[in-house]
């Protein structure tokens, strides 16, 4: 199952087959997106074992800038 989330940042954001994909069509936001997701493995490193909270890890990290089959990348 597909989820699509309406984000603040201007990327889109999906769920699918239970992975999380932000994708941009800027492609001076991919610094940005970089950080985040370091961010993202930091938090995840410092709570992991924390009971009340739940932090998705960072399985995979693909920063292509390549537009695929030339279509939009949103």
């Amino acid at each position: 199952m597909d989820f699509y989330i309406q984000g603040h940042s201007g990327c889109s954001l999906k769920i699918i087959n239970d992975k999380l994909i932000f994708k941009s069509s800027q492609p001076n936001y991919l610094p940005r997106l970089k950080k985040q997701c370091e961010k993202q493995k930091e938090f995840y490193e410092l709570y992991k074992h924390h009971r009340a909270l739940i932090i998705p890890k960072v399985l995979y990290e693909n920063f292509n800038t390549e537009r695929l089959g030339g279509g939009d990348l949103s």
